[in-house]
């Protein structure tokens, strides 16, 4: 399949709404007892296993070959974009809320996750191609992540700290992972900044990023869908890991 073709695929595949969810027709026996699993579920567990396998057997840089026409693409779209945006930004976020777990519990587990990329990275999200450490066009150490952005695979290269924030937290939340991804050739394509808080027994998350203000609605949707799942992930992990460590 050439470049173009696959290229065509994507645009095909981000352009089709959502199905809606319906009952199957079909219905599943073993040994003449009805089957009635959440064949979602199954489908679900077995997806996660094969790409942990996938993810543990591929290189990075072998995985970083397969993806190259499409990050290419992408490439090349998002640089129009930041250009169009003149360093203008919109807000990509998505809010969740968590009992058993405090704020505190959540940022020391945090702190760690980029050590464990297939226990707690990779794992979030099944678009999450690539983590790896990479030197730019400048020859500058970054951490490159390779994920979707409005469904089509993305990579960027990362740096954290507070003077990437292109807007204040909101009230009475603490910035976290604040930083800047940056395309190959060093266009500024996001900014980071989740924000957390903690309310009594609650814990609030305000969760994304910035991205430019001429990037379209449906790629910052198909975005809020990865967050949703990502974070969610993340800390459902936390809950655990933190419980773990309160009987130990």
């Amino acid at each position: 399949m050439n470049r173009r073709t696959r290229g065509e695929e994507t645009d095909r595949i981000v352009q089709q709404p959502a199905s809606a969810a319906v009952r199957s027709p079909v219905r599943g026996f073993v040994d003449g007892r009805l089957i009635d699993s959440d064949l979602d579920r199954l489908e679900l567990e077995s997806a996660r296993r094969a790409l942990r396998l996938l993810h543990e057997r591929i290189p990075p840089t072998e995985m970083a070959v397969l993806l190259a026409p499409d990050i290419e693409r992408s490439d090349a779209q998002w640089r129009e974009w930041a250009v169009a945006s003149a360093g203008t930004w919109q807000p990509c976020f998505v809010d969740l809320e968590a009992t058993e777990i405090t704020k505190t519990e959540f940022l020391a587990w945090w702190s760690d996750a980029l050590d464990d990329l297939h226990g707690i990275m990779y794992p979030a999200f099944p678009e999450h191609y690539l983590f790896d450490w990479a030197e730019t066009a400048a020859g500058e150490r970054r951490l490159m992540v390779v994920e979707e952005l409005g469904h089509v695979p993305f990579r960027m290269y990362c740096e954290y700290g507070p003077e990437w924030a292109p807007a204040a937290p909101l009230p009475g939340y603490e910035p976290v992972s604040v930083g800047v991804g940056r395309l190959a050739d060093g266009t500024d394509t996001v900014r980071f900044m989740s924000q957390i808080r903690q309310d009594s027994g609650l814990l609030r998350l305000h969760a994304g990023m910035y991205v430019g203000s001429a990037v379209p609605a449906r790629v910052v949707e198909a975005h809020q869908d990865q967050l949703l799942v990502e974070w969610t992930r993340w800390i459902e992990m936390a809950v655990g890991h933190a419980a773990a460590a309160r009987t130990a």
